[in-house]
C-alpha cells in the first residue's frame, strides 16, 4: 500500500524540489506511524492517551532540541564552527527539554549509569 501511495505523491513532487519530496515523505509516515499505533492499541488494549504519556520523554527531548539548536542554525553560516555550536545547543536543547518534560527518563538513565557503574567495578580483573 505505501509504494501505490508514495511513489505517485513523489512523481508529484519531484519537480518541486527535494523539500517537496521530503514533505511527502514525512507525511506519509506521520498518517503512517498514527494508523500503526491505532492498531497496536486495538491489538494491546491501550490508547493514545498512554501511548502519549509514554512517548513524553522523547518529545520533550525534540522540543528542547529543536527551541535550542534550530535558532543557533538559522542564525550561523555552514561550517565547521557552525557545526560544533548546531551540536552543542542541541545537546543543551535535549538536557533542557528532559529536565522540563522528561524526568523519569533522566531517572531511568540515573539508574542505568548507577547499574553499569556496579557492573564494571564488581567484576574480577
Amino acid at each position: 500500500v505505501g509504494a501505490v501511495v508514495l511513489l505517485p505523491c513523489f512523481v508529484l513532487a519531484a519537480p518541486h524540489g527535494l523539500v517537496a519530496v521530503a514533505a511527502v515523505h514525512l507525511s506519509y509516515n506521520a498518517v503512517y506511524g498514527v494508523v500503526r499505533l491505532a492498531f497496536a492499541n486495538r491489538l494491546v488494549g491501550t490508547t493514545m492517551v498512554d501511548v502519549l504519556v509514554a512517548l513524553r520523554p522523547a518529545l520533550s527531548l525534540s522540543a528542547g532540541i529543536v527551541l535550542v539548536a534550530l535558532p543557533v542554525r538559522l542564525l550561523m553560516a555552514p561550517g565547521a564552527v557552525a557545526l560544533g555550536a548546531i551540536s552543542v545547543a542541541g545537546l543543551a536543547g535535549a538536557g533542557l527539554g528532559l529536565l522540563l518534560g522528561g524526568r523519569s527518563a533522566l531517572d531511568d538513565l540515573r539508574g542505568l549509569a548507577g547499574e553499569l557503574g556496579g557492573r564494571r567495578s564488581s567484576q574480577p580483573g
